[in-house]
């Protein structure tokens, strides 16, 4: 299992109902679509940070949908959303799952 974690921050002014609401839009219409898609998960802490983790079987099913991430209408809605200066993307391979 690979699980890719997307940290960013929103621009300032956009609600989180707008990302939540953009976020279901590039799961349903792209990310759950993903040969390999296992499950999603958003998350948010106090500082406004957000945190995308997505699971995938296999590290090429991972980068295939990282590659072709950004030519999906949905995932260029959600896009312009974030605040690309506080973007970061990590893959990491799953060792144990307790």
């Amino acid at each position: 299992m690979f699980v890719e974690v997307a940290q960013f921050k929103a621009n300032p002014g956009v609600s989180d109902e707008k990302v939540l609401v953009a976020s279901q839009k590039v799961h349903d219409n792209y990310l759950s679509m993903c040969k390999g898609f296992v499950s999603r998960e958003l998350l948010k802490s106090e500082d406004g940070t957000w945190m995308d983790v997505v699971h995938f079987e296999t590290f090429s099913d991972a980068k295939a949908a990282t590659d072709n991430f950004p030519n999906n209408p949905s995932a260029k809605e959600f896009d312009s959303l974030l605040d690309v200066k506080t973007a970061k993307m990590m893959r990491f391979k799953s060792l144990k799952k307790y």
